[in-house]
């Protein structure tokens, strides 16, 4: 097996140095790498076990090397070189039969007739050199097998490393466009292709790459996104807390043993330092001596002289700092219109836009819930345990039927009730074209809204019925596809405008 130890070195070095980028970006890819070898290696040893063309040839030879050279008659000589012959030629190896019949056949015909006249003195010199053909013939056998059978191992290696290397880098093709997919809208690679939590089918990628590049495509469709994902964070709530900071100041302090400023006048004996009036008593022998009399009692008049030495201190302070509320940031509930009349481009954006919020959702760690609706509802909780190839499989459903946000809204209100959902931020995704709430549901939201939830729409299309939604939710939006423009930010563009860049 020491071909398939080199095949299994060769493909993992090989696809470490090709996709060496893709494979440290996620820490899960190595593991899932060494995986599929793993399994490949099991499945190519059963292929190198099992599959040998030559496997009947393999237990012939068996069956002649365990024959006594002696109990050969010429019938059993003649069916060996039979079945050498087969597998030569199958292998389109060169016989020389008429040695091996010489050596053999005619040799132990000649024994059997020298046995019957009783000339028993040749018999075991001619049984002797039959023994030793046969010997020769099996080793050749043995030979020729053994290299027919390293050279299938290896193009049958070759084959399955092959097909393997194209399926996986399949997969790691894959994967990387996802994450450049992920990484145009701004979501987190590592989050969403986790690979333990199952791969995606070729359909789940085509799905996701055509939400994805549509919102990667289209301006408009991006920004609402962008401004969706700030609907709960220009909210946050703030807080001012005095905190105690150590804090360093610069400072200067005097340095006697620095002579670099005049600071006064001081009594002393440094002759340099003297004033010009006492260097003047030098000058008469009169008043010399009462310059030594005042130089050995310090009583010169010199100037006084320091320097300034700065140096680092630190302090202890009470600042007051601003922080923003992270409670603010609670579950998210997504309500996505997939009826009849969100059929085509408003369905795609409605999508495209619940896909990228349940990203941001899943980067915040908040709980998601996700419900799908047109006369009933579907509905998906996305926690931990659940990756891309379930939301996909979720947003791919439609119902393309009539509209009733009504058994949407009373789910979702029952959602808010648990305890985990508190606080949540509903959005609803619609083209809105349906009939009034009833007015239970529309009490049911207000007090919802006293709790601290939060009720937000988009609205794709222009049938938006403002008299009848601008009491309902917190903020809304309107956006429409055929100009790629939103409009309406009521109560919300201003805020996001004053307090975070807006990407409008």
């Amino acid at each position: 097996m020491k071909p398939l130890q080199t095949s299994v070195s060769q493909l993992k070095e090989g696809l470490a140095n090709k996709y060496g980028e893709l494979l440290s970006q996620f820490g899960s890819l190595h593991q899932t790498m060494n995986e599929a070898i793993d399994d490949w290696q099991r499945e190519a040893t059963k292929e190198l076990v099992n599959g040998y063309k030559h496997g009947h040839s393999d237990d012939r030879l068996k069956y002649w090397k365990s024959i006594a050279p002696e109990a050969l008659c010429v019938d059993q000589i003649n069916q060996l070189l039979s079945d050498y012959s087969t597998f030569c030629k199958s292998e389109k190896i060169h016989v020389d039969d008429h040695f091996w019949r010489q050596e053999l056949l005619k040799k132990t015909q000649k024994a059997d007739r020298k046995k019957s006249s009783d000339s028993s003195r040749q018999v075991p010199n001619d049984l002797s050199r039959v023994k030793v053909a046969r010997t020769l013939l099996l080793d050749q056998w043995q030979k020729e097998l053994d290299q027919s059978r390293a050279a299938w191992e290896v193009q049958k290696l070759a084959r399955l490393r092959e097909k393997f290397i194209k399926e996986f880098e399949d997969f790691l093709n894959t994967i990387a466009q996802l994450t450049e997919s992920l990484e145009a809208l701004g979501l987190e690679p590592g989050i969403w292709l986790d690979l333990s939590k199952g791969a995606l089918s070729p359909q789940q990628v085509e799905q996701f790459k055509r939400w994805a590049n549509y919102l990667a495509n289209d301006e408009g469709a991006r920004a609402i996104c962008e401004l969706l994902g700030r609907m709960r964070q220009v909210e946050l709530s703030e807080r001012i807390e005095t905190i105690r900071q150590k804090r360093s100041f610069a400072t200067q302090i005097p340095d006697i043993d620095s002579k670099e400023e005049i600071i006064g006048v001081r009594t002393g004996h440094e002759i340099e330092h003297a004033l010009p009036s006492e260097l003047a008593l030098l000058s008469d022998p009169d008043t010399d001596i009462l310059f030594d009399l005042k130089f050995i009692e310090s009583r010169l008049m010199c100037f006084d002289m320091q320097g300034m030495q700065n140096i680092n201190q630190q302090h202890e302070v009470e600042v007051d700092v601003t922080t923003a509320d992270k409670h603010s940031l609670g579950p998210m509930i997504l309500c996505i219109d997939t009826s009849g009349s969100m059929h085509g481009t408003p369905e795609t954006i409605a999508k495209a836009v619940a896909l990228y919020m349940a990203g941001k959702a899943k980067e915040q760690k908040r709980p998601c819930y996700l419900i799908n609706f047109s006369t009933g509802i579907s509905t998906l909780e996305l926690t931990g345990t659940e990756g891309m190839p379930a939301l996909i499989d979720f947003l791919s459903m439609s119902f393309h039927g009539g509209t009733d946000i009504t058994p949407a809204l009373q789910h979702a209100l029952s959602v808010m009730k648990q305890e985990s959902y508190e606080n949540s931020d509903l959005l609803i995704v619609s083209d809105f074209i349906m009939a009034d709430l009833t007015p239970e549901v529309s009490s049911e939201i207000g007090q919802q809204k006293e709790t601290g939830n939060r009720f937000y729409s988009l609205v794709i299309g222009n049938c938006f019925l403002r008299e009848r939604m601008e009491t309902l939710f917190d903020h809304e939006w309107v956006y429409n596809p055929d100009s790629s423009k939103i409009h309406d930010l009521v109560n919300f563009r201003q805020k996001v405008v004053d307090q975070v860049p807006s990407p409008l």
